[in-house]
């Protein structure tokens, strides 16, 4: 069998280019010496004071951190700390989210740093042998044992601005303490995305994140750490510092911090694990853990770069029987996605969101190729899950109508599900708002109005739960089976 380019027959989205705000007028921080350093020659060797976090306090234990990563983000963080063991009384607020070294380390900057290096070049007076310049080295941390000043909108990093109305400059991560092209003073927000639980980058002006640009009002998710985070001409590493043995206390800590400071209920379970440099990503999606499973397959959480959650089930392409098994699959979920778009109850069935593969050509007979089909929306948990642990019977009667609202929708688009049970009828939410989803449509065949379907004994549904009209033509009168089978 001829190589079937995937690339063409399937639409496989690609990046987009982000929209880039306009600059905003912002207010001048607190009249201080361009680096922020003390007078008095005593000072320089001094932890910058006991009110910040030394590296062995509980913010050490933060789950994330954004550490300085190229020569002006250093600096800038050194200034800063010169600059609150000069004036001890300012930026307290700041001081709680920066985690200092024991002492100070040696750098020697490149020259172009003249604002730090080039001493020399200015002061005649100056040892032009001197040796490397010492400097304070720490990182930005994320706990959730210490907030923000608004947890809604979570850790905001910038230059600050506003000082005069707000001690705080509007930020909690102070990146610098002088006035750089391309920083402004709240450039960007790291807050919780309340359904997901994913910890994400929300830009409010143009900055980049990994080798990404982005701009304002465009959310994305931190799911693919570390990666390089730029602010201006700052640059910083961005990693998750959860250990695995921590992972279960750290969740029950989040599942806290989101009830009491985010009033928001846990978020789910399988897309709020902590990312790590193990995980698995393709492109800009990252899998996750174990969503279900179909009658064949294990079903995949994942998460998109955007923030965007979806199950994914890997499609199997290793024989040309096989193969065009999966592809049959994807134009059937293609087509009813697109027929769904019309239906004002389609929001209640799982829809089609892309097709994911490593190459754009797939050659039987050849190593096989990882190839995946994207779903939306991600479910919670199945029915079997609400039938044991959930008892509200008015919630419970809400979802019972959305999947009794999703049946209808497939049914008027002349398709047959063929395999409805507890484990392929989803959760999507609880609260605030419930939400049911039909899962799983992969044995779904489309029936004509006046005709039915032949019985094809041991070919579909799940023995339990499958209709008895879909294993025996002697249980209707036409020896045919329609859309009631699903009823």
């Amino acid at each position: 069998m001829d190589a079937i380019d995937i690339s063409q027959e399937f639409n496989v989205s690609g990046d987009t280019v982000p929209n880039t705000p306009s600059s905003k007028a912002e207010d001048e921080a607190p009249n201080m010496s361009n680096d922020g350093r003390s007078d008095d020659p005593d000072e320089g060797s001094k932890r910058p004071s006991q009110e910040m976090c030394p590296e062995d306090s509980s913010l050490a234990l933060c789950f994330a951190r954004l550490v300085p990563f190229n020569e002006e983000a250093m600096i800038e963080f050194s200034a800063i700390c010169d600059a609150m063991q000069a004036q001890p009384n300012q930026h307290q607020h700041h001081r709680q989210f920066m985690v200092i070294a024991d002492r100070q380390t040696p750098f020697q900057p490149s020259s172009q740093h003249s604002s730090f290096a080039s001493t020399a070049d200015t002061d005649p007076d100056a040892d032009q042998n001197a040796g490397p310049k010492m400097i304070w080295t720490g990182h930005y941390a994320l706990s959730l044992d210490c907030v923000p000043e608004f947890p809604l909108v979570g850790w905001r990093a910038g230059k600050g601005r506003r000082w005069n109305k707000d001690e705080t400059g509007d930020v909690d991560l102070l990146l610098s303490l002088r006035s750089w092209k391309n920083l402004h003073g709240n450039h960007a927000s790291f807050t919780f995305d309340r359904d997901t639980g994913i910890l994400c980058l929300a830009p409010n002006y143009t900055m980049i994140l990994g080798a990404t640009k982005v701009g304002g009002n465009m959310t994305m998710a931190l799911n693919q750490a570390p990666t390089i985070i730029q602010f201006g001409s700052l640059q910083y590493k961005f990693e998750y510092t959860v250990a695995p043995e921590d992972e279960e206390e750290h969740q029950k800590e989040k599942t806290n911090y989101f009830k009491l400071y985010l009033v928001a209920a846990p978020p789910h379970p399988l897309t709020s694990a902590t990312p790590s440099n193990t995980d698995t990503t393709i492109g800009q999606w990252t899998l996750q853990g174990a969503a279900g499973r179909t009658r064949n397959d294990l079903i995949r959480a994942a998460s998109h770069i955007d923030g965007t959650t979806a199950a994914f089930k890997k499609l199997d392409f290793q024989s040309e029987e096989k193969a065009a098994k999966s592809l049959k699959e994807v134009r059937l979920y293609q087509d009813i996605t697109r027929r769904m778009r019309n239906e004002s109850n389609g929001r209640f069935v799982m829809q089609f969101r892309e097709f994911v593969n490593a190459e754009p050509v797939y050659e039987y007979g050849n190593k096989p190729r990882d190839a995946y089909l994207v779903w939306t929306p991600l479910a919670r948990f199945d029915w079997g899950k609400l039938v044991n642990d959930f008892t509200d019977r008015r919630t419970v009667l809400a979802l019972l109508k959305q999947i009794m609202q999703g049946i209808s929708a497939v049914h008027r688009l002349q398709y047959v599900h063929r395999d409805l049970k507890l484990q392929n009828l989803g959760v999507v939410s609880l609260e605030p708002t419930p939400q049911a989803v039909i899962l799983d449509l992969g044995q779904a065949v489309s029936v004509s109005q006046q005709g039915g379907l032949t019985p094809q004994p041991d070919t579909c549904g799940t023995v339990g739960y499958l209709a008895p009209e879909l294993e025996n033509t002697t249980l209707t009168t036409t020896g045919l089976y329609g859309k009631s089978a699903d009823i």
